[in-house]
């Protein structure tokens, strides 16, 4: 395929949401590749999508660090065809990383937890809330880092008491309880939310499942989940209660902030003698197989 938009040429389509699809495009300008994500037709017309469309363009346009997608241009004010034009990433999302590989140490799960909580604290400094942190939503770029995407229900709170309420919006297995409740949202409902992705990428499942999404929320409601050192005693106990902390039912028990997050994770690696992270996840990335047995090893030593 290829169809022009504003400035940028559509080569290929290469995602599709409920919101939007994504193309690989280029930029006729300054002949460059990126990724330019299109408003489904049939909600141009709807206020509410628009609105959140713009949300999403205009909360990452104020964000510029190195684990948050780049936003490059936006159109939808005055377009017939809404899109948001942004950093092309190489992928694959962390799900689907996760899922098809055979070995990810806990200490892995770390070093990607890392990067996702230093672009939440980054988010939530400019009074920002993700409100959808999931492994669907963080995509590796270049297997060498990972970043966080899709801010298309993000909240601004208020700066001074950082509290706000609204719809519930969010994914089934990883919300927090007052998302589910209606309560207040703020930092440490992204802190919940990766909690359940350092969950899943520790032990390969989601915390909270069910039969059904109704179960799931319950679920949640009533912080229901099995204990991850019994699930895979191999995580370590203090990788198990970093989790267990970050998942609090009660917000008042969890991680203050994303920071914190990053600092317990930090810490754990430490007592590894892992001082670098960043750079253990590179290896990683180039070696999955190889490092997870060298990780294996230094564990066991």
């Amino acid at each position: 395929m290829l169809r022009k938009l504003g400035k940028y040429e559509l080569l290929e389509e290469i995602g599709h949401g409920g919101m939007a699809t994504v193309y690989r495009g280029r930029d006729v300008n300054l002949d460059r590749e990126v990724a330019v994500k299109v408003m489904h037709p049939h909600l141009r017309k709807t206020p509410e999508a628009r609105a959140r469309f713009t949300r999403e363009a205009r909360s990452v346009a104020k964000l510029r660090h190195p684990n948050v997608l780049e936003i490059y241009d936006y159109g939808g004010e005055d377009e017939e065809e809404a899109y948001i034009a942004a950093e092309l990433l190489t992928g694959p999302t962390l799900k689907d990383f996760v899922d098809k590989t055979p070995v990810l140490p806990a200490e892995i799960a770390a070093c990607f937890g890392i990067l996702i909580a230093k672009a939440l604290a980054a988010a939530h400094e400019k009074h920002i809330v993700h409100r959808d942190v999931k492994p669907e939503n963080v995509l590796l770029h270049e297997d060498r880092t990972a970043k966080l995407t899709d801010f298309g229900i993000a909240q601004m709170v208020d700066a001074q008491s950082f509290t706000a309420t609204g719809q519930i919006l969010g994914s089934p297995g990883h919300m927090a309880p007052e998302q589910i409740e209606g309560g207040a949202i703020g930092p440490r409902t992204d802190v919940f939310s990766l909690g359940t992705v350092l969950y899943f990428m520790a032990l390969r499942r989601l915390p909270f499942t069910g039969r059904n999404p109704h179960q799931v929320l319950k679920r949640i409601v009533d912080g229901e989940y099995p204990d991850a050192l019994r699930i895979d005693p191999r995580i370590g106990s203090r990788f198990a209660e970093l989790i267990e902390k970050a998942m609090a039912k009660d917000p008042e028990e969890r991680f203050a902030t994303a920071g914190e997050v990053q600092a317990a994770l930090e810490g754990f690696l430490q007592e590894l003698d892992i001082e670098e992270p960043e750079a253990l996840l590179v290896d990683f990335l180039k070696d999955p197989e190889g490092e997870a047995e060298r990780i294996r090893e230094r564990s066991l030593a």
